[in-house]
């Protein structure tokens, strides 16, 4: 993980050679679901870029500290993805990226993130 020399800009690579499988454990599931679920009511924007997702959110001192703790978790267990988290004026931007192999699943939730599901139709994917 990188940040720039003020904080304000996260970067975690795409790890292109990891495994496209998830490692969060059943106990963990729950929590897990929890932390995209709070992200999805907070998005202010969602849009699918040529290899993920771009989310923006207004800007919000928490919710950033949620952010970072979403993609250390998320990195940890699924280290094929990658992540870049501004703070740019009002807004919040997360890019959430992955490799080649991961794109349907990018689809996937992006259906989910975008839409108002039941966050039970995004278990199979952690």
């Amino acid at each position: 993980m990188t940040t720039d020399s003020g904080g304000a800009v996260i970067r975690i690579p795409i790890d292109v050679v990891a495994p496209i499988a998830c490692s969060v454990t059943g106990a963990d599931v729950p929590a897990r679901l929890e932390q995209i679920e709070h992200l999805r009511r907070r998005i202010r924007t969602i849009d699918r870029t040529g290899t993920g997702l771009l989310l923006t959110f207004d800007a919000d001192p928490e919710l950033r500290t949620h952010l970072e703790r979403f993609v250390l978790d998320e990195k940890g267990c699924c280290p094929f993805w990658g992540f870049r988290l501004d703070s740019t004026g009002p807004d919040l931007a997360l890019r959430w990226d992955g490799p080649a192999a991961a794109q349907d699943v990018l689809d996937d939730l992006h259906r989910h993130l975008a839409g108002d599901g039941p966050v039970t139709e995004i278990v199979g994917l952690l």
